[in-house]
């Protein structure tokens, strides 16, 4: 099997990163950003008050990933990071269980053992105060953020305020849907927020999106023909999550065609990516989950009128989750490819009747919820025996 110079498979060592929340070789678009937070790490190092800093956008644009990089600068810089995700119904100490114990592992023999079934709000204050003896900070990273009960992020709230006083100040990122910021106004009182701070996280422009594809092939000493890029470009719709899942798709087709054998001056083709395409649009359907462009699109084919019986409730929770989008200006702007994949998928010949189409739309979520209660049970702490 062929290596490359570094050494690396291409089999198992693709430049892309198409996985939700995974870290891309090339993260463009998103210096000024960078740049914010950076200077709220420094502040907070150095005693400065307390920064709360927001990613909001829609799915699928790296929220995520921007969390786990400010993760990472914030340790570089000797932050103690608190990692949790937010789900519907869930509280703060359930979504931060398993990132009190890591936690406490990062704190390395720290004085206070905190037991991660005390409430959270005590665990936060002893680990922020024990980070602080260590010389160090504590970080607080909220994904999902717009799931939290309002109760919760108000107490969250309030103890952030709290620690400036004893200058012991907590660095805080979080990332959530568009309704993130309405949320946060209304649930929150204008002094308890004075110091959050939003970044809205939308898509790349054209050449950010090229650099996106490009840099990590040049890394591998990789170059891909003109018309194949301006085609990635193109059907990504310049979201740095489909960015990721086509270019990563168009790499396995490109060396799966050559066996797995790096040869010198390889060049992904137009044709490695046209042929990738259908794989690619399979996964991503799913991955990305639905939205409401692909509602859309089969209104527009089965005529006007309303879900059909029987998945209202189904359509009513996903709205709930942000994972269907209702606002149909906003499903155009920014769900574009959304819409051009859901017209392959679900145009078929001769023509589905109305109620096969939305059954194939009730079966999609249906396996995306199944994904997702999968991940929520991985997610959850083991119970304990007694």
């Amino acid at each position: 099997m062929g290596k490359h110079g570094d050494g690396r498979d291409p089999r198992t060592h693709s430049p892309f990163r198409p996985g939700a929340g995974t870290v891309p070789p090339a993260l463009v678009g998103r210096d000024a950003d960078l740049e914010a937070i950076e200077d709220a790490i420094a502040q907070v190092a150095g005693g400065e008050p307390p920064q709360v800093a927001l990613f909001v956008g829609e799915r699928g644009m790296g929220k995520t990933v921007l969390l786990r990089r400010c993760e990472q600068m914030a340790r570089e810089a000797g932050g103690i990071v608190l990692r949790g995700e937010m789900a519907p119904h869930a509280d703060l100490q359930r979504a931060f269980a398993p990132g009190v114990q890591r936690a406490q592992e990062d704190l390395n023999g720290a004085p206070q053992r905190i037991e991660h079934r005390r409430p959270f709000l005590e665990a936060l204050h002893d680990l922020n105060n024990a980070a602080h003896k260590h010389g160090r900070f504590l970080v607080i990273s909220i994904d999902e953020i717009h799931s939290a009960e309002p109760d919760e992020l108000r107490q969250l709230a309030a103890y952030i305020q709290l620690t400036h006083e004893p200058n012991n100040p907590l660095l805080v990122f979080g990332a959530g849907l568009p309704e993130t910021r309405d949320f946060i106004k209304e649930h929150l009182p204008t002094y308890a927020r004075q110091r959050w701070t939003y970044h809205e996280i939308g898509e790349l422009s054209i050449e950010e999106t090229r650099a996106a594809i490009t840099v990590p092939l040049r890394d591998r000493d990789v170059a891909i023909a003109s018309d194949a890029l301006d085609e990635l470009v193109s059907i990504s719709g310049q979201y740095p999550y489909f960015i990721q899942g086509f270019a990563a798709a168009a790499w396995k087709q490109h060396f799966a065609s050559t066996g797995w054998q790096y040869r010198v001056g390889d060049t992904i083709t137009h044709e490695d990516v046209k042929a990738s395409i259908p794989r690619a649009e399979r996964q991503l359907h799913i991955d990305a989950r639905i939205s409401q462009a692909a509602i859309r699109v089969v209104s527009k084919i089965i005529g006007p009128g309303e879900i059909p019986d029987g998945l209202t409730d189904l359509v009513a929770e996903y709205l709930q989750e942000g994972l269907i989008r209702l606002n149909a200006q906003a499903a155009a702007e920014h769900l574009p490819l959304t819409e051009e994949v859901a017209r392959r998928l679900l145009s078929t010949s001769p023509p589905a009747e109305p109620i096969d189409l939305w059954m194939e739309i009730a079966e999609t979520l249906m396996e995306i919820a199944e994904t997702l209660a999968a991940r929520e049970r991985d997610r959850s702490p083991a119970k304990s025996s007694g």
